[in-house]
């Protein structure tokens, strides 16, 4: 899955304006999430994929 998609599984029970502002704010925490949100998850660094994991609840 996409960087994008496991954000979008992480906020599924969350209401759409909820959950717009939570992706804001995770773009701006982490810029490089941003810059690689149509990237496959797996192929990024492991420092990548910690920050995805620790947003991606």
């Amino acid at each position: 899955m996409t960087v994008e998609e496991n954000l979008a599984m992480g906020g599924f029970f969350a209401e759409r304006d909820q959950f717009q502002e939570r992706i804001k704010w995770v773009y701006e925490l982490f810029p490089r999430l941003h810059e690689r949100r149509v990237q496959r998850a797996g192929t990024m660094s492991g420092g990548e994929q910690q920050m995805l994991a620790m947003v991606a609840r």
